[in-house]
């Protein structure tokens, strides 16, 4: 919601510096960058390969167990 307030600050080459004042008002300035880091790689993942798009079958089979 903090990045949608303020939609013209935000861009795809800084969105690092958000997660990182992000991560520096949670948890303190010492680990914030490396917090940040992690969670650019969660969110990336995350957009990969969201669980809502993965399904064990196909159109027109039958529903194969997980």
């Amino acid at each position: 919601m903090q990045m949608g307030w303020d939609i013209s600050r935000w861009r795809r080459d800084n969105v690092s510096q958000f997660l990182e004042s992000w991560a520096a008002s949670q948890f303190g300035g010492r680990h914030a960058r490396e917090i940040a880091a992690v969670m650019e790689q969660y969110y990336r993942l995350g957009f990969a390969r969201k669980p809502e798009f993965l399904q064990w079958n196909l159109v027109n089979e039958k529903p194969r167990p997980s």
